[in-house]
């Protein structure tokens, strides 16, 4: 991530990222609760899991697709519409992945 991104990106990469923690934190939890090493409520941990992990592919590709926008409606200054593309290139690809 660029210094001028934003403050919306980061808080949607820091979201995405504090999502992912969770999920797997509460897996791990549903695991020790299906093998019997902790007694608790298995289909509430992994429906709490599954929300943790929608809220971190949500923000993950709210920022991909907003990254995209903005190179894709940046104007280019300088001549070099090469590295413009390179960069829309990249950025389409890794957003595929």
């Amino acid at each position: 991530m660029t210094q001028d991104e934003g403050p919306l990106l980061e808080a949607l990469a820091a979201l995405g990222d504090l999502g992912i923690f969770c999920f797997f934190i509460l897996d791990n939890i549903t695991f020790c609760i299906r093998s019997g090493l902790v007694k608790g409520d298995r289909n509430r941990m992994m429906s709490r899991a599954a929300k943790c992990w929608v809220l971190s592919a949500t923000s993950n590709l709210t920022a991909a697709c907003l990254r995209l926008y903005r190179v894709y409606t940046e104007k280019s200054q300088d001549a070099d519409r090469t590295r413009l593309h390179r960069k829309k290139k990249a950025l389409l690809l890794s957003a595929i992945r």
